[in-house]
Order: C-alpha cells, then structure tokens, then sequence
C-alpha cells in the first residue's frame, strides 16, 4: 500500500486542496 499511481494520488490531492480552499473561503 506504499506505492500509489501518479494519477491517483495527483487527482487525490488536488481534490484535498480544492477542499482546503473552500473550508477556508467557508469559514
């Protein structure tokens, strides 16, 4: 479970950010 594919793991922490970012522009 160590290694991830590069599409994957680039698509999941895209959506983290983008979540990041609208919590921020929320609170």
């Amino acid at each position: 479970n160590v290694f991830m594919p590069p599409k994957w793991s680039l698509g999941y922490h895209q959506c983290r950010y983008s979540y990041d970012s609208d919590e921020r522009v929320l609170k």
